[in-house]
């Protein structure tokens, strides 16, 4: 609501982020997870600049940070399109979504983000593999697969390269999935 600036130190919200305390911060993400429902530009805006500034103050090495990390993925729900800076955001956590177990809160951004950007929700994608083999929710898979396979010949190569990972890690689903999606995509 504007009572306070980031940029100030001395304010309440940035007292918060400089203590780094993992609780405090969770319940904050959640907090403003919550208002997504009734967001607009302006808080939109807001949750990316304190994305950026909680960023910054944690330290990745840390098992705490990368569970603050982790919790950042329910803030994907704010981006609508991927650009330099959110793609930067999310690469950042995305390698952490299952460290507090959000990678299924995450893949439903990168499902949502798949629909006008499948290539760039790709990246993303290979990027939270680093650290998770999630494989749910699967409709949420079979949906970033299915709008990989819809660009063509290099949607497919890549939505291949996304089940060799999943095959990697010992997790079999995603390349049945993929099996399926193709065989339907080839009948139409």
């Amino acid at each position: 609501n504007d009572f306070e600036s980031y940029s100030d130190d001395n304010s309440l919200i940035n007292t918060l982020i400089v203590r780094n305390d993992y609780e405090e911060l969770k319940h904050l993400i959640w907090f403003i997870c919550s208002l997504r429902e009734e967001y607009d530009k302006t808080i939109q805006e807001k949750v990316f600049e304190l994305w950026i500034k909680i960023l910054d103050t944690i330290d990745l090495s840390t098992k705490e940070s990368k569970r603050i990390a982790s919790q950042l993925c329910h803030w994907a729900t704010f981006i609508d399109q991927i650009d330099d800076e959110k793609r930067d955001l999310l690469h950042k956590i995305a390698p952490y979504a299952d460290e507090a177990y959000n990678a299924d809160e995450l893949l439903k951004s990168i499902a949502k983000l798949s629909e006008e950007q499948p290539f760039e929700a790709y990246v993303i994608w290979m990027k939270m593999l680093e650290g998770s083999s999630t494989d749910y929710p699967e409709e949420v898979i079979r949906q970033i697969l299915f709008n990989l396979v819809s660009e063509g010949h290099e949607g497919l190569r890549r939505a291949k390269e996304v089940v060799s990972e999943y095959l990697k890690l010992g997790n079999d689903r995603p390349a049945t999935w993929l099996k399926e999606i193709r065989s339907r995509h080839e009948s139409c």
